[in-house]
């Protein structure tokens, strides 16, 4: 099963590949303002930016494809700076369908592969780059959050805390998504544990072993 989903993998990236261009709705928009962060940022053309545009200093969502954009175009072409760009959504997307699934039932990598057919969705092609990746970061949070939920310490604290605040900058529709998965989880963990005999003891556990992940939530709930 493994080797179909990396079939799979490398036929949804194809036509990024192939393609010297990504034909999207405001996919050049996104390129066009990366570029011209990244010229403020480096002096180039100053004089005829300045003229229109100002930094804004405010840390809002949406950030991430104009930073990501930005390097990238520090090195390489804006057609080739949007390939690498879009191969790292499918690869995030592909591979953290896979991980979340398989953090739900161990050896489950035949589920991720219905869910591909979403890499490609409607508002990819309308060109909300930061919405696409926000949703497959948000498989990695939960993934995450579940592979450690019972044994949070200050590593793993950190590490979904960054987390959360990079699907933060994405896109908030993605954090909550990830943020609203992961309460889920929990609640029906809680509603399993009151079931039993020893609930009390087992719901105290469980809220113990949560507030590591709750304390990680907060620099990105702060954000709003």
């Amino acid at each position: 099963m493994n080797y179909v989903f990396y079939g799979l993998v490398i036929v949804l990236l194809y036509p990024i590949l192939i393609n010297k261009w990504f034909v999207s709705g405001d996919g050049p928009c996104h390129l066009y303002n990366a570029k011209v962060l990244k010229d403020m940022i480096l002096g180039q053309e100053s004089p005829f930016y300045e003229t229109f545009y100002r930094f804004n200093f405010t840390l809002a969502p949406n950030l991430f494809d104009h930073i990501v954009l930005g390097i990238l175009q520090m090195i390489f072409s804006p057609s080739l700076s949007e390939r690498l760009f879009l191969s790292m959504y499918i690869l995030m997307f592909c591979f953290g369908v896979r991980f979340l699934m398989n953090e739900i039932q161990p050896k489950s990598t035949w589920a991720a592969i219905p869910v591909l057919i979403f890499v490609y969705h409607h508002l990819l092609l309308k060109g909300f780059f930061n919405f696409s990746f926000s949703i497959a970061a948000s498989f990695w949070v939960i993934g995450y959050w579940l592979k450690h939920r019972d044994s949070f310490k200050l590593k793993q604290s950190l590490i979904l805390c960054i987390l959360f605040i990079l699907n933060y900058f994405m896109h908030p529709i993605g954090f909550v998504f990830g943020v609203v998965g992961i309460i889920l989880i929990g609640f029906t963990a809680t509603i399993t544990a009151m079931l039993r005999e020893d609930a009390n003891i087992i719901l105290f556990t469980k809220m113990k072993a949560w507030l590591p992940s709750l304390l990680a939530l907060l620099p990105a709930v702060l954000f709003f």
